[in-house]
C-alpha cells in the first residue's frame, strides 16, 4: 500500500497537530515557565532576604503575604492560559481546514488517523476485485473501463463491509463504487430487503436507481426507488413482494419502515448519499428514526461532498469506527475547464444576454442551472418561444419524461438541457463543453457539483457564471472556497468554445 495515496488530506491533519502544540506551547507552557522562573527567583531572594534580620516581625509576615499572592496568581492564571491557548487553537483549526476546502470537524485526532489508515488499499482494476461475472459486465456495459482514483481506494473497503465515510466532489465516482460494492455483497438466494440507499432528493432516488438498474442489468437482483410524490400503494406492492435494494428518500422510507411495508430484518447495508444535503434539508430526525429501526450490526456507508461539523456529530453517533476517505477538493476536478463570469446590471437583463450568449455559441450544446424547477419551466418556455430547442428536467418529472428529456439532449434532438442542482449528480453528458449559471448556485458545495464533473477525466469545458451585484460577494466566496480564478468574459469567447 503506498502511503503517500491513503489520505489526500494528511497534511490537515498534520498541521492540526501543529497548532495545537504551537499554541499549547505559546500561551500554556512558555507563560508558565516564564512565571514558575521568576516566581522561584523571588521566592529565593525574598526568603533569603526574610531569613536575615533586616527584616524583622511585620516585615517579614508582610514578605510571607506576598509570596502567598505569587502562588495564587500562578494558579489563578494557568486556567486561562490553557482555555485561551485551546480557543485560539480551535479557531486556527476550523480556518485551516476551511483553507484546506473541508469543512471537516476532527473529534479525535488518532481515531482518525487509526480509521483512515486501515484497510484502504488500493485497486487499479476491476478484475482485481474478484467481482461476480454478471456485475463486471454491468460496470463494463455502463462505460468503466477502470476504477476511477476514488474508486480505487473505496471499493476494497466497502466490499469487506466496514462502516466507511467517503468525502469527494461530484464526478469521483463514489455513488458508483457504493452501488458496486452492494450488488457484489447481496444474497441472491434471498428476495428481502438487503440493502437501503437514502437520498435527499426524489431525483437524486431516482437517479440512483436508474444507476442500480444499469449496473446490475445482468444480475437477477430486484429493486425498487421509494420516494415521495407517488402513489403509496405502488410502493406497497413491490415491497411485500420482495426488494433487495431499496433506494429512497428519508421521510417516505421512515413512513414505509414504521408502518412494517419495508422490513428490516434482513438488511445489512445502509447508504446515505449526498449526506450533508440529507442533514441541510432537515431530515436529521428521521435518519435518526430510521437507524433504530434498523440491525444493530448493519454496515453503514456515508457519501458526501463536504464534512460539516453536524454531520461529522452524527456520524460518530451512528458509525461504528469507521473508515475515511478523504479525497481532496482540489484544483485537479476544475482542471481543464475555463471559468467566467458576466456581470450584470439587474436581473431582468439575463434573459437578453442569454439570447445574446446562445446566438453566438451555435454550435455547442449546452447545460443551463437555475436554483428552482420553477426557474427551469420559465426559463424553458421563454427560450423555446425564442426558436431554441430545449429540453428540461425538473422535481415534477418522472422517470420517462426524464429518460425523455435526456434521450434528446444526447442524441442532438435538443441542444441546450436545463435543470436544477437536484438532478447535478445523476446527469453527465460527455459530448457538454458549455455549462451556463443563470442563477448563481445557492450553496458554493453546489458550484462544482455543476461544473466540476465536465472537467472530470481530461474533459474539456467551459463555465460562464450571470451575476448581478448582489451575487458578486458569493462569487468571490466560491472563487475563495475552491481555491481558483474565475475571470470576466472575454469577447472572444466564441473561439474558446
Amino acid at each position: 500500500m503506498n502511503s503517500s495515496n491513503v489520505c489526500a488530506n494528511y497534511n490537515v491533519i498534520w498541521e492540526t497537530y501543529y497548532i495545537y502544540v504551537n499554541y499549547w506551547f505559546f500561551y500554556t507552557t512558555v507563560p508558565l515557565v516564564v512565571v514558575t522562573v521568576f516566581g522561584t527567583l523571588a521566592y529565593r531572594n525574598m526568603r533569603t532576604l526574610a531569613n536575615t534580620r533586616q527584616l524583622q516581625g511585620a516585615d517579614r509576615q508582610l514578605t510571607h503575604m506576598i509570596l502567598g499572592q505569587i502562588i495564587l496568581i500562578i494558579i489563578s492564571v494557568l486556567p486561562e492560559a490553557i482555555f485561551y491557548a485551546y480557543s485560539t487553537a480551535s479557531v486556527s483549526l476550523n480556518k485551516t481546514v476551511e483553507q484546506a476546502g473541508i469543512e471537516y470537524f476532527i473529534f479525535n485526532i488518532v481515531d482518525s488517523l487509526a480509521a483512515i489508515t486501515y484497510g484502504v488499499k488500493q485497486v487499479e482494476h476491476f478484475d482485481q476485485l474478484n467481482l461476480r461475472e454478471s456485475l463486471l459486465r454491468g460496470i463494463y456495459n455502463y462505460g468503466f473501463e477502470r476504477p476511477a482514483e476514488l474508486q480505487q481506494r473505496t471499493l476494497k473497503p466497502c466490499i469487506s463491509g466496514r462502516d466507511i465515510i467517503v468525502q469527494a466532489q461530484s464526478g469521483t465516482g463514489k455513488s458508483a463504487a457504493c452501488i458496486i460494492a452492494i450488488l457484489q455483497q447481496i444474497d441472491m438466494d434471498c428476495n428481502d430487503c438487503q440493502a437501503l440507499i437514502l437520498a435527499p432528493t426524489r431525483e437524486l432516488s431516482q437517479g440512483l436507481h436508474r444507476l442500480v438498474l444499469a449496473l446490475g442489468e445482468h444480475m437477477n437482483i430486484t429493486y425498487h426507488s421509494c420516494v415521495g410524490g407517488t402513489k403509496i400503494r405502488d410502493d406497497i406492492k413491490r415491497l411485500e413482494a420482495g426488494t433487495q435494494v431499496v433506494v429512497g428518500t428519508p421521510g417516505r422510507i421512515c413512513d414505509m419502515l414504521k408502518k412494517s411495508i419495508l422490513r428490516s430484518e434482513k438488511m445489512e447495508i445502509l447508504v446515505l448519499d449526498e449526506a450533508d444535503e440529507i442533514l441541510y434539508r432537515g431530515f436529521d430526525e428521521q435518519i435518526n428514526e430510521i437507524r433504530t429501526m434498523l440491525p444493530g450490526h448493519i454496515q453503514i456507508i456515508v457519501l458526501s461532498t463536504t464534512m460539516p461539523q453536524y454531520l461529522c456529530e452524527m456520524t460518530q453517533k451512528l458509525m461504528n469506527n469507521p473508515v475515511h476517505i478523504l479525497l481532496e477538493p482540489n484544483d485537479r476536478t476544475l482542471e481543464g475547464i475555463r471559468q467566467f463570469y458576466i456581470n450584470i446590471e439587474r436581473e431582468e437583463w439575463k434573459l437578453d444576454t442569454l439570447y445574446d450568449l446562445l446566438d453566438t455559441l451555435t454550435a455547442a450544446p449546452a447545460v443551463i442551472c437555475c436554483n428552482t424547477y420553477q426557474k427551469v419551466d420559465w426559463l424553458t418556455e421563454k427560450l423555446r418561444e425564442h426558436g431554441f430547442t430545449v429540453s428540461a428536467l425538473h422535481v415534477n418529472m418522472d422517470a420517462k419524461q426524464y429518460n425523455n428529456a435526456m434521450n434528446e439532449f444526447r442524441t442532438g434532438s435538443s441542444r441546450i438541457l436545463i435543470r436544477t442542482d437536484a438532478l447535478l449528480n445523476n446527469t453527465d453528458v460527455p459530448q457538454v463543453a458549455l455549462v451556463i449559471n443563470y442563477e448563481v448556485p445557492i450553496r458554493r458545495e453546489h458550484y462544482i457539483r455543476r461544473i466540476g464533473r465536465y472537467g472530470a477525466f481530461g474533459r474539456k469545458g467551459t463555465a460562464i457564471t450571470f451575476i448581478t451585484q448582489d451575487e458578486q460577494q458569493t462569487l468571490r466566496d466560491i472563487e475563495k472556497f475552491y481555491n481558483t480564478s474565475i475571470q470576466e468574459m472575454p469577447m472572444d469567447i466564441a473561439d474558446l468554445i
